[in-house]
């Protein structure tokens, strides 16, 4: 089954949020009803509602037989929302809020297909940690490089100056 505009606005919307959620500073203080969240443990959520979303729109057929056209343009007008809103956690609350509403019948945390989304993104992960080791092994030879650097200029400049304060004695 071909996908449709809702989903395709939906993957667009999944990609720019998770591009965007790291790049934001998360505010002091306790959100929500009952003071239960915090602005990084709202981030969090809707990263982890994302992925519940990612799993949906990599199956359009199961996606397009669960939801209805209402639920599919619900979940894009709240993923827009959010968007907007990352730096006010209790407008970002209500849109997660919406969103976990439209989802939840679905039970897709639950589903075979969002294990694997999860474990197809630790694969990542894991994949972008060795490559960030590899980063810092590098950084810390090329710091170790530059500090042998640096003592050996320390060097060579106090004997130039011992140098040049020898000929100047012998000059007088």
């Amino acid at each position: 089954m071909q996908e449709t505009p809702s989903i395709n606005a939906i993957k667009g919307l999944i990609n720019q949020l998770e591009k965007g959620i790291p790049e934001v500073v998360p505010e002091e203080g306790r959100y929500g009803g009952e003071e239960e969240y915090t602005h990084q443990a709202l981030l969090d959520e809707l990263a982890s509602i994302l992925d519940d979303l990612r799993t949906l729109t990599e199956s359009p057929k199961q996606f397009l037989s669960l939801s209805t056209f209402d639920d599919r343009d619900s979940i894009r007008s709240a993923l827009g929302n959010a968007m907007a809103v990352f730096s006010s956690p209790d407008e970002l609350l209500n849109y997660i809020d919406q969103i976990k509403t439209t989802i939840r019948p679905f039970n897709i945390r639950y589903t075979e297909a969002r294990f694997l989304t999860t474990k197809n993104q630790l694969a990542e992960l894991e994949g972008q940690k060795i490559t960030s080791q590899r980063i810092l092994h590098d950084m810390r030879r090329d710091i170790k490089t530059v500090q042998q650097n640096i003592s050996e200029s320390k060097e060579i400049l106090q004997s130039s100056q011992r140098c040049q304060q020898n000929d100047r004695g012998n000059l007088q």
